[in-house]
């Protein structure tokens, strides 16, 4: 395993070098071999961030004064950048490897340095305003946390007080983000914990987060009230969209705390795909309401949209909505949140990601942060028992997608692998009679739905939420129907980049013989059993419909530029985008 540091500062006895060197004996005592370059010794022009490499095709500069650098980096598992915001003239190549990306990807897209990398960012306590540039740093990590090339991450700053050991554990987490650190002590971390051991080889910690609790099963909104009243909440914000309440979906709950003489106030400006404005008027609607709390009685639509208004609550910093795309470095969690869910699909309820649309810019922005996931979730198959059939269709090929995708993640692991399988096997028996609105079809539905969530929000997904995405920003494409028409395709161009995955899937949905099959076989099984169940709940197989020949680049370079791309077992190039819309169309 290697470590490379790149140091910007040019006091070598100050916060910021000390600590780097603290880190570098911390990885060399882990057993990692380490290389250190200065920056004032790179000799390296600062990119600028005029993106010309990638609109117009020139070569970049500052890829060429790199190339002495990127086969280095590109082999090490680690990456130790240290005082990035020292001043451009001296840190310019830092800033290179932080800018928007561009300097780290080919002409082909495919990234310099490897998937997966570790990612350490030192701060020095010189800075005038730290929270600044603390944010500004974020920024930075995003759009590689974005691109998938950070797996996990370790911030440390050098000023501000020193830690306490309460502060230390709760910034080593075990998560895919190891906390930001402040203070002289850092110079003291555990670096074991992030350097860790196992005969002679590195490993990191996977991750997983879910919902302090969730309840499951007919008649579980029955609790509702009583999980408000025992935690001391005075008056619920409740977000649902218009056609629940039409239809007396939002009354199941609203009765209850009714009867229960709880106050609440319902607020429902919900488009289907929610936008930036809908997050705002919620966010102003909340403070108006004097709610406490919320209940979030819905689909991905009015979870989305209540997830946003908590955390804006809680982070006013993050009013613009924009600014929360990525891994947003919020500090608080949102305000307390019971999530219904009123489709099997989006698993909204148990998930860190939401998802909002730029009218204005015609995209959608994935918002990736464990301070959004709803404390408790209710699961309650009654609450999704009134949805259409093209609903329940939709989404539960939704849920399916989240599943397969979900499995073959680059980031999938054993555990997730355990939650996908066993949705794909619920999802694939349960649908069709879901559809039919049985008892049973139902139940399957909402636990398979569930468990899904439970995977891949913690191991993220790959383009056809990427591309679905896209379709959903331009014309507004139920995200679940998109879903549903982009995977069987999708998973053709995945299919030789998922190893023996394709088998199980074939396995969990039902396909008999698997164990005779060639690779070609299973692999082509578990396309079609997939396609199968598209067509028997009535999915549309194309796109002839949907999208408009002009807007196949608009859509492609969406998709590439979604948060969702880099988990995908197999790297995309523009041009593989543009082939996948165009097969179905």
């Amino acid at each position: 395993m290697k470590l490379i540091a790149v140091l910007g500062s040019p006091h070598k006895n100050g916060p910021s070098s000390t600590l780097a060197r603290e880190v570098i004996r911390g990885a060399e005592a882990a057993g990692w071999e380490t290389s250190v370059y200065e920056i004032e010794k790179m000799h390296v022009r600062g990119c600028q961030g005029c993106r010309a490499c990638k609109n117009n095709g020139i070569d970049c500069i500052v890829q060429d004064d790199l190339a002495p650098y990127w086969k280095e980096l590109h082999e090490c598992d680690a990456l130790l950048v240290s005082a990035p915001n020292y001043a451009s003239t001296v840190c310019g190549p830092m800033i290179t490897y932080m800018n928007r990306h561009y300097c780290l990807l080919d002409k082909d897209w495919k990234p310099r340095i490897k998937p997966g990398i570790r990612l350490i960012g030192i701060f020095s306590q010189g800075q005038k305003d730290p929270e600044k540039y603390l944010a500004n740093y974020n920024w930075y990590l995003g759009d590689f946390e974005n691109r998938g090339m950070i797996r996990h991450k370790l911030m440390i700053h050098g000023g501000y007080e020193p830690l306490s050991q309460e502060e230390l554990a709760q910034a080593f987490d075990a998560g895919r983000s190891l906390g930001t650190l402040k203070g002289k002590k850092a110079a003291v971390l555990p670096l074991d914990i992030f350097f860790f051991k196992d005969g002679g080889n590195s490993i990191m910690a996977n991750r997983i987060v879910l919902n302090n609790i969730s309840y499951h099963g007919k008649g579980a909104i029955q609790e509702i009230p009583g999980l408000l009243k025992d935690r001391g909440f005075q008056k619920a914000f409740v977000c649902s969209d218009p056609d629940l309440i039409k239809f007396g979906v939002t009354a199941k709950v609203t009765d209850l705390l009714d009867a229960a003489g709880f106050a609440y106030e319902i607020y429902s400006d919900i488009k289907p795909n929610p936008t930036i404005e809908n997050v705002q008027s919620g966010v102003a609607a909340f403070q108006n309401s004097g709610a406490d709390c919320i209940v979030s009685i819905g689909g991905g639509s009015s979870m989305d949209t209540a997830k946003a208004v908590g955390i804006i609550i809680k982070n006013p910093e993050f009013a613009d909505v924009r600014s929360l795309e990525g891994v947003a470095p919020t500090k608080n969690p949102g305000v307390f949140t019971i999530a219904v869910p009123t489709t099997a699909g989006t698993a909204a309820e148990v998930t860190i990601n939401y998802v909002i649309t730029d009218v204005e810019k015609k995209r959608k922005f994935v918002c990736v942060d464990v301070n959004d996931i709803p404390p408790i979730a209710v699961i309650d198959p009654d609450m999704m028992s009134s949805m259409p059939k093209g609903l329940t269709a939709s989404t539960g090929m939704d849920a399916l997608t989240h599943a397969i995708e979900g499995y073959i993640t680059k980031g999938a692991w054993e555990m997730t692998d355990m939650m996908h399988l066993e949705a794909i096997r619920l999802i694939s028996q349960s649908l069709r009679g879901a559809v039919e609105n049985t008892p049973e079809g139902r139940e399957g539905m909402a636990l398979g739905q569930y468990i899904a969530g439970m995977g891949f929000s913690n191991v993220g997904l790959g383009i056809v939420h990427s591309m679905a995405h896209a379709l959903g920003a331009v014309y507004d494409t139920p995200h679940g129907v998109a879903n549903a028409i982009l995977l069987p395709t999708v998973m053709e161009y995945n299919a030789c980049c998922t190893g023996e995955k394709y088998r199980e899937i074939a396995r969990a949905m039902g396909v008999e013989g698997v164990d005779a099959m060639s690779q070609e076989e299973y692999r082509k099984a578990a396309v079609e059993s997939v396609r199968q169940l598209s067509k028997d709940v009535g999915i549309p197989q194309d796109l002839k419909a949907i999208v408009k020949d002009e807007d196949v680049r608009f859509l492609s370079e969406s998709a590439m530029a979604d948060a969702c791309r880099p988990g995908n077992p197999r790297d995309p190039k523009l041009e593989d985008i543009e082939a996948l819309y165009r097969s179905l169309m």
